[in-house]
């Protein structure tokens, strides 16, 4: 009995040891194939992670050259087409370059396929708008989307923003340099397909910025496991996900079912019988045979995972930190060219081939990670087996400790970015140098610049900026075609380059605009001498196509340390000046003048001023009634322009209209008045109240290509209105400057749309009397200086006494301004003037006082008596 019980209690601590072995055994075989697949998706999924990267950071670095052209010159289409087609080759993985004035896209290359972006706003575009006002503000490069494209297609957009600087040096935004790529052909150098080879699941994903969803950007046919390798990757201000998974996972938990069972069969075997041990032996090989399959598919999937790296150009390897010696993964001596078996698998090798410039820091940041036990990455020149250099990208990290936390082994992945590198030399050289004259450009011509102040610091010598202008450029260019054009330009640098010292800098800043940095000049006659002889060598013929141009250079000068200001502010002296050269008659040179710059900076600051304040609706009209003094019928009133200015109150028109004369602005404020005045007149006209409205028309406006077709459409929108009630005021003296186009325009104005015409101011100008038969005006207006004074003045009432006969002669009418008086009223009429207009009758007003005006307006008795004496004179005569 005893002898059972003892049988009994060992063969139950064998069922229970064998259990245990067998749970332990499963456990330990498990735990150690699952870490082991683990490393491996976790070494892969990292070299994905750094593929993804590098191939869209390197798409979206495009950029940055789109960006220093707007920033170095003003972008044209052509311009932007001709950079363009010169940088696709270099990123075969954008689908489109494209640059957004104010958010809009207004070039795009290539065009074709995108037409449809074209005008798109992308800071108003529903489902965009969002993302591209973020990124406007964040200033930084972000990529956006996926999502569908306007053009067709589904992409993403990487949209740097650029900010340039007003001349106050405020920054404000000019518009987005974009990168269109489209999806999933921007992945398509990534292989992620490889992985899916390699027995491998994988999802690709961002969280949607708008509705914090998860987006897939790309996935494997077969889904991801429960417990994925997750890797974040960063790019462009977002973040997108990477996940990889065994596919085959199921297989780890037939192998653990099947182990579970031989275990416990096992366990029963060894409980009752020697047969059982036999058994167990037996499934002890059974059980090896399993890990050696599972060990097999591994090695299978390694095999797949080198050629994967080998088509993406890389290799991976594991180092023994301790003695150095190396094993690769992949075909590694297609990366070097060398055969498989010339490749010594030792770190002395390695570093061996590293070019001396790039030994030392790369030995130093791996020291530095091998101290700190983190990852690292190294960039260096790699000798290939045939002599030349190749650039090697290695990624790696440390994956085994001894008991001193000191690393054992290093994991990680070689890649041959020579391509990029070569790219990256390119795109340097293009973003330093002008493509069409491989002259510098403004990047390069900053850098010269600090270095020649610096220079001038220690010498003392002063350094000349000098923006060069050609003139008479554009008849070239237009006429003769832009091929021509360009090979001129090229011919233009070269003469420029040949006749600069080697210290200076000759610099294209686009178009034919040029900027010379000459160092060492003693004086400003020095400098004189060396700009009279560049310029006398671009005055010589140029021969090109079998044709002969002859063209100047208007130049303009400042000095340094003289005019003692950063680049941009010299730049923009210079600038000036040389439009002072242009002014003065082109081919000549022109020395910067600081208080004639601050004096035109002034005006430029006031035009801006009065340019928001006819934005913000700051400027009203005035009216000054006209009236019959001898009868005293009110026909007729002048509109003037005042200003209501926020602070300052109300500016009359003698404050800054001189201020807008001859340029934009003054033909913007001109339209404005016809449209205001118009406008009144419709309104007076429905209270039942039918005068003449008069405007002063400048003649700069009046000459203006767009005067005709504006006042025609300003009288078209009031179609009711009879165009008789509206007189354009011109003044006399500016008539005179241009009388055969000036006739052309007033007969239209006269004859089609049927609008008075006045010369106003009549008298002041030289040839007043000589020309008044050329110009169609139904009115003359006397000047109010010789009103003023005709009591006294007998040579001002001469003046007056003889346009009116002139008047009478060519049966004009007359109106005299500047009747303050009714001894003026009274010797108007005396002389034959019945017309008046002043502050004797009335005051300029606005427009709501005049109906009230005219309803209280009592005529001045005295004229009407004097008007009865000479109607009665004239009928007893």
């Amino acid at each position: 009995m005893l002898k059972k019980l003892k049988a009994s209690i060992v063969i139950q601590l064998i069922f229970v040891v064998s259990i245990a072995l067998s749970a332990i055994t499963i456990y330990s075989i498990y735990s150690y194939q699952h870490q082991k697949a683990r490393l491996a998706i976790q070494n892969l999924s990292h070299i994905y992670v750094n593929l993804i990267e590098s191939t869209i950071n390197q798409a979206l670095s495009a950029t940055f050259p789109l960006a220093a052209m707007v920033k170095k010159q003003q972008i044209s289409a052509d311009q932007f087409s001709q950079f363009a087609t010169e940088m696709l080759p270099f990123y075969p993985n954008i689908a489109a370059l494209q640059l957004a004035p104010g958010g809009i896209i207004r070039y795009t290359a290539p065009l074709a396929g995108n037409e449809k972006a074209i005008g798109h706003n992308l800071l108003t575009a529903p489902n965009r708008n969002k993302e591209s006002v973020a990124t406007k503000n964040s200033g930084k490069l972000t990529l956006a989307g996926p999502f569908d494209l306007v053009q067709g297609g589904y992409g993403a957009a990487g949209r740097l923003p650029i900010y340039l600087d007003r001349p106050n040096g405020e920054a404000y935004f000019w518009g987005f340099a974009t990168v269109l790529l489209r999806f999933p052909q921007v992945l398509a150098p990534v292989k992620l397909s490889a992985l899916v080879d390699a027995g491998l699941s994988y999802e690709l994903s961002r969280v949607h910025p708008d509705t914090a969803e998860t987006q897939v950007l790309t996935r494997s046919p077969t889904a991801l496991s429960a417990d994925p390798i997750i890797n974040k990757i960063n790019i462009a201000n977002v973040t997108w996900t990477l996940k990889v998974s065994n596919n085959k996972a199921g297989a780890h938990y037939i192998s653990i079912l099947m182990m579970s069972l031989l275990g416990i069969v096992l366990t029963i075997l060894v409980t009752f019988s020697a047969i059982s041990i036999l058994r167990i032996r037996d499934d002890k090989a059974g059980l090896k045979n399993i890990v050696t399959a599972r060990t097999k598919e591994l090695d299978d999937n390694l095999k797949r995972l080198n050629l994967a790296l080998t088509s993406a150009g890389q290799i991976w390897f594991e180092l023994n930190v301790q003695s150095g010696d190396i094993s690769f993964g992949g075909q590694t001596g297609k990366m070097a060219g060398y055969a498989a078996a010339d490749m010594k698998t030792t770190l002395q090798f390695w570093l061996q081939s590293i070019h001396p410039d790039d030994l030392e820091s790369a030995s130093k940041k791996y020291q530095q990670s091998l101290l700190k036990g983190v990852p690292f990455e190294l960039e260096y020149r790699r000798k290939s087996k045939d002599g030349h250099w190749l650039w090697i990208q290695t990624i790696g990290e440390f994956t085994a400790w001894d008991e001193q936390q000191k690393p054992l082994w290093c994991t990680g992945v070689h890649t041959d970015i020579s391509q990029r590198k070569q790219q990256q030399q390119k795109l340097e050289l293009m973003a330093h140098y002008d493509i069409l004259t491989k002259l510098p450009n403004r990047s390069l011509l900053a850098e010269r610049f600090k270095l020649g102040t610096v220079h001038s610091q220690q010498s003392g010598s002063m350094l000349a900026v000098c923006f060069l202008d050609l003139d008479n450029f554009k008849p070239v260019n237009d006429s003769y075609g832009h091929d021509i054009g360009d090979q001129l330009l090229i011919e233009v640098a070269q003469r420029l380059s040949i006749n600069i010292d080697v210290q200076d800098t000759a610099s294209r800043q686009g178009g034919d605009e040029f900027v010379l940095l000459l160092e060492d000049i003693k004086s400003l006659d020095h400098c004189k001498e060396i700009l009279a002889r560049i310029n006398n060598a671009l005055a010589q013929p140029y021969l090109i196509a079998g044709y002969t141009f002859n063209i100047s250079a208007s130049i303009g000068v400042t000095l340094y340390p003289d005019n003692n200001a950063d680049l941009d502010t010299l730049l923009r002296h210079a600038d000036y000046s040389m439009y002072q050269a242009k002014l003065a008659g082109k081919n000549r040179i022109h020395l910067f003048n600081p208080e004639q710059y601050k004096q035109k900076t002034q005006k430029n600051q006031l035009l801006d001023e009065i340019e928001q304040a006819l934005s913000n609706n700051e400027f009203t009209l005035y009216y000054q009634p006209k009236i019959n003094m001898k009868t005293g019928e009110v026909y007729g009133a002048e509109a003037l322009i005042r200003w209501l200015h926020p602070e300052k109150g109300l500016i009359p028109p003698l404050d800054f209209l001189p201020i807008i004369e001859g340029s934009a602005l003054e033909i913007k404020v001109g339209d404005w008045v016809i449209n205001q005045a118009l406008q009144q007149a419709v309104t007076w006209q429905k209270q039942g109240i039918f005068i003449e409205v008069s405007v002063n028309i400048a003649c700069y406006h009046l000459i203006s290509a767009t005067f005709l077709a504006q006042l025609k459409n300003a009288l078209a929108s009031y179609p009711h209105f009879n165009a008789k009630y509206l007189q354009l005021e011109i003044l006399e003296s500016g008539a005179l400057t241009d009388l055969d186009t000036m006739r052309g325009i007033l007969n239209t104005c006269r004859n089609e749309f049927g609008v008075n015409i006045a010369l106003d101011d009549f008298g002041t100008g030289y040839s007043s009397l000589t020309h008044l038969k050329d110009l169609p005006a139904n009115t003359i207006k006397i000047d109010q200086s010789f009103v003023k004074n005709m009591l006294e003045e007998s040579d001002d009432y001469a003046i007056i006494n003889g346009v009116l006969a002139l008047a009478g002669s060519f049966n004009r009418d007359v109106i005299a301004e500047g009747v303050e008086t009714t001894e003026h009223g009274l010797m108007l009429i005396e002389m034959g003037c019945y017309a008046g207009q002043g502050y004797g009758i009335a005051r300029p007003m606005p427009a709501a006082a005049l109906p009230n005006w005219l309803h209280s307006y009592i005529p001045n008795q005295q004229w009407l008596d004097s008007g009865n004496i000479v109607r009665q004179s004239k009928i007893y005569s």
